[in-house]
């Protein structure tokens, strides 16, 4: 994630870190570094020039204490802007009336429905609240087998029930029929994914306009591709003159090694980003905090994310229990195994460890078969016996070459 940022930016500071001070010549040196990393990057120009001058303005005459060297002086500017640049403070999402009705809209291909399933899951699993996933895309046939099959993995319910529900009203009718659904089937919210287009056409906008007219929802979502930059910006802006949105989705953002999207969306529109989608499972969504995003941004770890990812797997008894046996020497291959299985429901190895402080330079040097080694790893434990797994010093030679072959 941003990995052309985060290196560019800690190079810069690296080569402030031998000055003894800050001056107005090596700042104005960085600043410039710092305009071209960000241009590189992919963000808007407008925030190029606003965030540059007050880094700018920040450092010059900045009175840096004396555990602290120029570098790390420079990168506490960066990291106080970049929080400013993202929004400044997290935002929560609207859900308080029942049903709360939340509408999504975004071009084709943005991931909208997957982002609708993540939205019920993280709802549920955070608010211990029911969701409806309602369909309302009358153009494609075959719209109604993605939702249906999400919902069906969180056991949740979705409207229409069949294609030619689907096909006999018009998205605005459709939306209308499950918000009062949602009514009747008591759920505390309805989730409307709407139809995406690679343009905006007069169709849609109208068509989204009746819509939101319709089931007056609590909170409209723009869901951005982060990884088509300021191209998507670009649309979002002008979709916002249309239908004003309350809240920003960015997906994706896993595969967007530039960020130009991320650092751009909230100051030209003026909206805050309120979810970020981190990966391909369903429990790959994050309410976006500007801090934590900003930490990751610059390489300096995201703990309180990962121990969040943490507290949602594991709960504290057996995080007690794990510890003790560590203690005791208790911990056998069973435990691993439980462990190995525990983290890839948290998602990718790299991404996790991505989230410790100072990781990311280093998972640079790590190529990715180290990771597919852990796959062998599982393997090799589940070709052995439960007693083997609690007790490997049974295991004699000739059943370690069968259990490897395994």
């Amino acid at each position: 994630m941003f990995e052309f940022l985060t290196d560019r930016i800690q190079d810069i500071a690296r080569r402030l870190t031998g000055r003894t001070h800050l001056t107005d010549a090596n700042i104005r040196d960085a600043v410039n570094e710092l305009k071209k990393t960000l241009l590189a990057a992919d963000v808007n120009y407008r925030v190029v020039k606003e965030f540059t001058k007050r880094v700018k303005e920040k450092a010059i005459g900045q009175k840096i204490a004396r555990n602290i060297s120029p570098g790390q002086a420079f990168m506490k500017i960066v990291y106080e802007e970049l929080v400013h640049i993202l929004g400044d403070h997290q935002s929560k999402i609207n859900i308080e009336f029942k049903p709360a009705v939340i509408l999504l809209a975004g071009i084709q291909g943005s991931g909208k429905t997957t982002f609708a399933a993540k939205l019920a899951k993280y709802i549920f699993e955070n608010f211990k609240k029911l969701s409806l996933l309602v369909t309302t895309d009358t153009r494609r046939p075959a719209a109604l087998i993605q939702p249906q099959t999400l919902a069906q993995k969180l056991n949740m319910p979705s409207f229409p029930e069949s294609p030619e529900d689907l096909e006999r009203g018009s998205a605005p009718d459709i939306a209308l029929q499950g918000v009062e659904t949602g009514k009747r089937l008591g759920v505390d919210v309805v989730i409307l994914d709407t139809a995406g287009r690679q343009i905006l056409q007069e169709e849609l906008i109208n068509e989204l306009k009746q819509i939101r007219s319709l089931v007056k929802p609590s909170e409209v979502l723009y869901v951005i591709d982060a990884t088509m930059g300021q191209d998507a910006i670009n649309i979002a802006t002008r979709f916002y003159k249309e239908i004003p949105f309350t809240g920003v989705v960015l997906t994706k953002v896993d595969s967007d090694a530039r960020g130009g999207a991320a650092l751009t969306v909230n100051y030209i529109t003026g909206v805050p980003i309120k979810f970020v989608s981190t990966g391909e499972h369903l429990d790959d969504i994050e309410l976006f905090d500007p801090k934590r995003f900003a930490s990751r941004i610059l390489g300096t770890g995201d703990i309180a994310t990962l121990i969040e990812k943490l507290q949602k797997q594991i709960s504290e008894e057996e995080a007690k229990t794990i510890t003790r046996k560590l203690a005791s020497d208790e911990y056998d291959m069973n435990d691993l195994l439980k462990q190995i299985r525990l983290v890839k429901k948290m998602g990718n190895w790299k991404s996790l460890l991505s989230l410790l402080p100072g990781a990311s330079k280093a998972l640079k040097n790590i190529p990715d078969e180290v990771f597919d080694k852990i796959k062998h790893v599982e393997a090799i434990i589940l070709s052995m016996t439960p007693e083997e797994r609690a007790n490997p010093e049974i295991i004699d030679y000739s059943r370690k070459l069968r259990i490897a072959r395994g």
